[in-house]
Order: C-alpha cells, then sequence, then structure tokens
C-alpha cells in the first residue's frame, strides 16, 4: 500500500536527514524495496536509473576510470558509503566485464584485462570496510544468481 500510495520518505524527513540510513535504522526498507527510489524527492538518482547511467559510463570508457569517478562523484557523492550505492556499483562493474551476458550462460566469459582495469574502483568505494564488502559479496552472489 505504501509503494502504491506514490509518497516519498523525503517528504516526511527533514533535509539533513538520510532517507536509506533512516530506513535502515528503522527496519522500513521493505517500503521502497522492489523498485522503489530512495531519493526521488531530492533528485537523487534510484538504485535502477544510477545502475544504467554508471553502466553507460563504463561502455563508453573502456580504456580509462577517470570518467566513471568524475560522474560517481558529480552524481553519487551523497551515497558512496551506502550499501545499495555499494551493490549497485559492483553489479554494474562485473557485468562490464563479463562478456557474453544476455546469451546463454555457457556463453559468458571473464574478460580478465577488463576486470583488471575496473579493479581500482571497486577497491576505491569498498575502501577495505568489511560491511561495504559483505554488500560487493552480496550482489556479486545475486549477479551469479541471475546468470
Amino acid at each position: 500500500m505504501w509503494r502504491e500510495s506514490g509518497l516519498q520518505w523525503s517528504d516526511f524527513l527533514p533535509a539533513d536527514t538520510k532517507v536509506e540510513e533512516f530506513l535502515l535504522s528503522n527496519k522500513l526498507e521493505w517500503t521502497v524495496a522492489a523498485g522503489g527510489d530512495l531519493g526521488e524527492g531530492d533528485g537523487e538518482l534510484s538504485e535502477e536509473s544510477m545502475g544504467k547511467e554508471i553502466a553507460k559510463v563504463l561502455d563508453s570508457n573502456r580504456k580509462s576510470n577517470e570518467t566513471l569517478f568524475d560522474w560517481i562523484e558529480k552524481h553519487c557523492s551523497a551515497k558512496l558509503s551506502t550499501p545499495s550505492f555499494i551493490r549497485v556499483l559492483t553489479t554494474v562493474v562485473i557485468e562490464s566485464v563479463i562478456d557474453g551476458i544476455g546469451g546463454p550462460t555457457n556463453q559468458c566469459k571473464l574478460n580478465e584485462e577488463q576486470l583488471r582495469m575496473r579493479n581500482p574502483v571497486l577497491k576505491k568505494y569498498l575502501d577495505g570496510k568489511p560491511k561495504l564488502e559483505m554488500q560487493a559479496l552480496l550482489a556479486l552472489q545475486y549477479l551469479m544468481h541471475r546468470l
């Protein structure tokens, strides 16, 4: 019922409150799960649109990570340490280094050169933090299940 109402948590919380942190600390993330948008009222990107935009940046810049770093700093700076950002980033980065996604599963192949090149992206944002590393592992597990 909450999702169908079209209401946004950002409409009810003070401007300086981070919606995702509020939802997690109050165990209300279910209200925006299934494609909900945590920041739509704030002009922030939803997880889905963030993933699509990151994928576009990765596809257009196969030789460098600098454009991606710039894009993330500009559009996602408030979310850099959030579990949802790490899951989206991990999923999209790993999808970008697997050739053959969309075809038969046995045709998927890891592009090791691209993985080595994209490794600094994940290292930068995971930053050796166990909770964020756990989110990255969850994203990888989910991706492998989807494939």
